[in-house]
């Protein structure tokens, strides 16, 4: 369920937060892929637990992006963003379904150096799409204090 955020720059600040937590999880994935090929996995949390647990906080993370309080708000405050947030909506979807096979892959019998290269392959997608979400915050702001200081008519690249 998302988490219920004030203001959209409260908002931003909450998504923003979770994405330092975003960060945080993937460079220990990082490295348990690295401990995966070096058949040095800690046998306390298998690659497929460690994956389940990824995925609910991933869940979770989409959830809050993809509400009205905070995608809708961005489409709503910045109408030019739809196309572009409604690419995130889909990534989303995608990268659920990837993360999910990975994580049925690592549960059931894992080929280790498979796991790692495509759970290296879905980290580097994912931290490609934060940024893109990260542009896309920074430019709904900027775009707005603009357009705060020229006038809601005025297009400051014409």
């Amino acid at each position: 369920m998302p988490n219920r955020m004030p203001d959209l720059f409260g908002r931003a600040t909450v998504v923003v937060r979770e994405h330092g937590d975003l960060r945080q999880q993937v460079d220990w994935l990082r490295e348990l892929c690295v401990r995966i090929v070096d058949d040095q996995a800690p046998a306390e949390l298998a690659p497929g637990v460690a994956l389940t647990r990824f995925l609910e906080q991933l869940r979770g993370h989409f959830a809050t992006e993809e509400s009205p309080e905070y995608f809708g708000a961005l489409a709503e405050g910045s109408p030019r963003l739809i196309r572009r947030l409604d690419q995130l909506r889909a990534e989303h979807a995608q990268m659920l379904t990837t993360l999910e096979s990975l994580s049925a892959l690592a549960a059931e019998s894992p080929e280790p150096l498979g796991l790692a290269i495509g759970l290296g392959q879905f980290l580097d997608r994912l931290a490609a799409h934060e940024k893109q979400e990260t542009l896309i915050l920074q430019e709904y702001f900027l775009w707005d204090g603009i357009e705060l200081q020229l006038g809601a008519d005025d297009d400051p690249l014409q």
